[in-house]
């Protein structure tokens, strides 16, 4: 909290705690709650009332000075718990969250009403602690719980039960009234609250009937297009197999007929594979026919040139025979010179004559 509060101090006359702007001034009245020290109220018209240590250089109490949210909610607790015993609370407001009008609730009191500080009790099985309980004959009356930083939850507590503001206890001068700060709807409000939530109910009954009818209407559509939808399947299924069937005749005719085509086209094959045969046969009895005219023509030819080649392989035999043969001066007849006009000269190792035109030697007999 960015505010600052300002704790109280116990009254050393009634050991009772009261904040500083009901306070009395002078001395030897109060006490610190923490180091139990005599403290002063300040009360000015430019200063806020407070308490404070005496400046003595030796007490370094941090109550005043340091303020935490354990003590400012113990200090709450402290005044209410003090105006509780004194009866001083006559009543409480609580103003409702909707239309933000005050709601003044009276407080009871009893003489045999008792004000308890931390509070032990079972509530939904669980133990709870309430930071100011009034009990009367052991019975819970009112329950008060001090707020600060948190808040009670609303279902933490049984009724009636009331939460109050430890910031506006603490400045509050109007000790006989204080403000509820729990979330609260008066019962005017509760009854437009209930009525808006009966008109939703209706509203929602009728939306979800309405819903249920679209649903039903919905359901009915669905179901309906589900026949169409498996009648329209059956009637294309039915007009499949029908396809279906119609497509194996034609498949079946068109094999029939492919098979007749391919059967007439092996038919014709083999007939023009027999007159092919006849031919090629006929062609190879020519090739046949011809050969052997070829061959018996070869053989004449090579009988010709074999007697040819012997006839001149007689006469070359001849030829060589008579080139062998020698004149009767022992010089063969084909190295005699048998120029007209020859040229001869005198080799003189033998004494012969050498015809240089035809290169030959002269007939010595």
């Amino acid at each position: 909290m960015n505010e600052i509060i300002h704790l109280g101090a116990i009254s050393i006359a009634t050991n009772k705690y009261e904040i500083a702007i009901l306070a009395e001034s002078g001395r030897n009245k109060y006490k610190c709650p923490e180091c139990l020290n005599e403290v002063i109220v300040r009360k000015g018209k430019i200063n806020v009332a407070h308490f404070a240590h005496y400046n003595d250089g030796i007490n370094k109490c941090p109550y005043y000075d340091a303020v935490n949210d354990d003590n400012i909610h113990s200090a709450a607790q402290q005044v209410l718990y003090n105006l509780l015993e004194t009866h001083s609370i006559t009543s409480i407001d609580k103003e409702c969250n909707r239309c933000f009008k005050f709601e003044n609730i009276l407080i009871e009191y009893t003489d045999t009403m008792v004000i308890h500080i931390e509070y032990n009790f079972i509530y939904n099985n669980r133990q709870k602690i309430a930071d100011i309980a009034v009990i009367d004959n052991n019975i819970i009356i009112y329950i008060f719980e001090i707020y600060y930083t948190h808040k009670t939850l609303e279902n933490n507590r049984p009724e009636p039960w009331y939460e109050i503001s430890a910031q506006k206890l603490l400045k509050n001068n109007d000790i006989t009234n204080i403000k509820c700060v729990r979330h609260f709807i008066c019962d005017k409000c509760e009854l437009i609250e209930f009525k808006r939530i009966e008109n939703y109910n209706i509203k929602k009954m009728k939306c979800l009937k309405l819903e249920q009818e679209q649903k039903r209407i919905a359901e009915e559509k669905r179901i309906q297009k589900e026949k169409e939808d498996e009648e329209q399947k059956r009637i294309e299924e039915e007009a499949k197999r029908k396809i279906q069937k119609a497509i194996v005749i034609y498949i079946k005719k068109i094999r029939i007929q492919k098979e007749k085509k391919r059967q007439r086209n092996i038919d014709a094959a083999k007939k023009k594979m027999e007159e092919m045969q006849e031919e090629a046969n006929k062609k190879m009895e020519e090739r046949q026919e011809k050969a052997i005219e070829l061959y018996k023509l070869d053989s004449e030819r090579r009988t010709r040139e074999e007697q040819e080649e012997k006839k001149k392989q007689e006469r070359l035999n001849a030829i060589e025979l008579e080139k062998r043969r020698e004149c009767g001066c022992g010089i063969r007849i084909t190295y005699i010179c048998v120029c007209k006009n020859p040229i001869y000269e005198l080799v003189k190792p033998n004494q012969q004559l050498w015809c240089k035109r035809c290169d030959k030697w002269k007939c010595r007999c």
